[in-house]
């Protein structure tokens, strides 16, 4: 060991303890989607990680530092903070960055401290060497902070006009792709339905009315399925006609929303009679455990859309719900279909 790092057997083996513990953090991060959670790290509460990691890095490396022996050589060392400032200003929040910032700055403080109260420095050698290291430490966080929230909301704005439709402002085919993706990868414990709505007779009132009249129905039926379906359901205009929404719990769930949908189409139109056929399907969570998550989406969407048809034959201005029986069933491939209105 050097002479101004830990001396005590104490001091060493908390040393020793924290290198130990990189191995398995290491890992973890190694294997973490960090396209993901830079995407999502405005929008998206539940991601945890990049919290945790700037608190495990914060709190080792500040207990690292205070082992040392001689109390100048930690301030140097405290410039090791700057590498999790980078990770905190890419991936954290901005008052986690914050909170960062302020408790390297504390920690570069009380490091100062005890270098002047060794007496190999006056206090204004020791100020010089505070005000280096905590720049060193967090000169960088401003500046990419600012970078990586610009970049990011240039890459939201174009995502947004990738992933909806300029219509209806929902989701598009491409944006419910990638949103399912997160809500079934991110829904482990819970099952999650699948609901097609599908307007009775949409074409009649494009060719009777105007397609501008059309535009104003599905505009009018998307606010809908918003107000009936809540924030947390993912709401998608699939194509023509059709909508789709994901919701993550149980099946009696699902059929009530799919109810709601219903009525409120055929009461919430106004100058316009239409109604809607609504499919209903459900995916329990060992199902979608065993299975990709693209693969979960079609296959419910399959379900889903079989129930759809169902009530089509039915008499349309119904909901139906898949069961074990419609396993033999065999429709068209949902991709094929999805640009066609069925009416």
């Amino acid at each position: 060991m050097s002479i101004e790092g830990p001396h005590s057997l104490t001091r060493r083996f908390i040393v020793i303890a924290i290198y130990a513990t990189t191995i398995p953090v290491s890992s973890l991060i190694f294997r973490t989607r960090l396209d993901r959670l830079w995407r999502l790290r405005h929008t998206d509460r539940r991601h945890m990680l990049p919290r945790a990691f700037v608190c495990y890095g914060d709190i080792g490396l500040g207990a690292a530092l205070f082992t040392f022996t001689d109390a100048e050589a930690a301030m140097y060392g405290a410039a090791l903070f700057a590498i999790i400032g980078i990770y905190a200003a890419t991936f954290a929040s901005k008052r986690e960055v914050i909170a960062h910032a302020v408790f390297v700055t504390l920690i570069v403080t009380v490091l100062a401290a005890l270098t002047w109260r060794q007496g190999h420095h006056d206090a204004a050698g020791v100020v010089a060497r505070w005000i280096v290291s905590v720049l060193c430490a967090n000169s960088t966080l401003g500046m990419l902070h600012g970078f990586t929230r610009g970049v990011q909301c240039a890459l939201n704005t174009q995502l947004d006009n990738a992933t909806c439709d300029p219509l209806t402002g929902l989701l598009n085919r491409r944006g419910l792709a990638l949103w399912s993706e997160q809500l079934l990868g991110m829904s482990p414990s819970l099952d999650v339905g699948f609901i097609v709505v599908d307007l009775d007779h949409f074409k009649a009132i494009n060719d009777n009315h105007g397609h501008e009249t059309g535009d104003a129905v599905l505009c009018l039926v998307g606010d809908q399925l918003r107000r009936v379906a809540g924030a947390t359901a993912t709401i998608a205009r699939s194509g023509g006609d059709e909508f789709v929404l994901l919701i993550a719990g149980p099946p009696d769930v699902n059929v009530s929303v799919a109810n709601a949908i219903r009525v409120a189409v055929a009461d919430g139109v106004d100058g316009q009679r239409v109604t809607a056929s609504v499919g209903v399907a459900s995916l329990e969570a060992a199902e979608i455990l065993r299975v990709a998550s693209t693969d979960a989406l079609g296959e419910g969407l399959r379900r889903a859309d079989i129930a759809m048809y169902e009530a089509k034959q039915a008499g349309r201005n119904q909901v139906r719900t898949y069961t074990p029986e419609h396993m033999d069933v065999s429709w068209p491939d949902h991709e094929q279909r999805m640009p066609r209105s069925r009416g």
